[in-house]
């Protein structure tokens, strides 16, 4: 076992993505951990590890390695019976040690099945114990191989039910968005590398459709700064954003790509709905102007 440790650390070193979840600190440090504790790696050794997967990647492939024995993956159940029972429950505002013990669970799974303690089958129902111990209110915790899927946290606290109360009162009165009357198309000037696509008016609302091109960032951080532009028309009408960062965005996957900038699309909610009578719309962002002109 010890050899396709070594081999899927190996393999870790060569991800070169910083984005990329098996790059993250929190699963690098579960792996070393895991490695720890059933032996495979000393005190020193991990040390040592840390150090060189905390600098850039490398270019080094590794072999498959042979069967592992019974005894190794004996260690490896025990190890993950130990971390699924004392994970605790998955709450809003966790703190650094829960966050580290899930992380340490979650990637010691990852881990184990990476080095071939663990199988497609026993991979699948250690991710469900692990959910379902993390999540104890899902009746029936959906397997991994459905893909990624969002839990909804129950509050814990007269504060954390107040802040849903009031979420659950703005979302009734959102605006639908469900129709579309007409669509203004975009302008193509590009500011600050953002572009305007177009400007769609709605039956309760009115939608600004954006293409953004900028510096590598994560995504997150990057839809931050993507706050809503003022928006007017010519007969007068201030838009109000309906939320303050895009209602809705993607992002293209640059792997197979040399340009490594960041590309989102987008779009911004506004109220009210546009009027037929509109027929020019101003937008102005980070120093730039756009003006989108309706078309019969």
């Amino acid at each position: 076992m010890r050899d396709a440790a070594l081999a899927r650390l190996e393999w870790l070193l060569r991800q070169p993505d910083p984005d990329r979840r098996t790059r993250e600190s929190a699963y690098l440090e579960g792996t070393l951990l895991a490695y720890q504790r059933i032996g495979v790696l000393s005190s020193s050794e991990a040390d040592r590890w840390r150090v060189r997967l905390a600098g850039p990647a490398t270019d080094w492939d590794a072999e498959p390695g042979p069967p592992l024995p019974e005894a190794d993956r004996a260690a490896g159940t025990r190890y993950l019976e130990r971390l699924v029972a004392g994970v605790p429950r998955l709450r809003r505002k966790p703190t650094p040690e829960e966050r580290a013990a899930g992380a340490e669970c979650s990637s010691a799974i990852e881990t184990l099945r990476a080095v071939g303690l663990l199988d497609e089958r026993e991979h699948s129902e250690w991710s469900q114990r692990l959910l379902a111990a993390e999540a104890p209110w899902l009746d029936d915790p959906p397997p991994p191989s459905e893909g990624p899927c969002a839990i909804s946290i129950p509050p814990e606290t007269p504060e954390e039910a107040a802040e849903d109360a009031a979420f659950e009162a703005a979302w009734a009165v959102r605006p639908n968005a469900e129709t579309t009357r007409r669509v203004v198309t975009g302008s193509p000037e590009r500011h600050a590398g953002l572009a305007m696509i177009a400007l769609a008016a709605h039956e309760d609302a009115t939608s600004l459709h954006f293409h953004f091109v900028g510096e590598p960032a994560p995504f997150d951080d990057a839809l931050d700064a993507l706050v809503p532009p003022p928006l007017r028309d010519d007969r007068g009408t201030a838009y109000e954003p309906v939320d303050p960062r895009p209602v809705s965005a993607s992002s293209h996957s640059h792997e197979p790509d040399s340009d490594p900038r960041l590309v989102i699309i987008g779009t911004w909610l506004y109220t009210p709905a546009a009027p037929d009578e509109a027929a020019t719309f101003e937008i102005e962002q980070a120093g730039g102007r756009w003006t989108l002109p309706a078309t019969t």
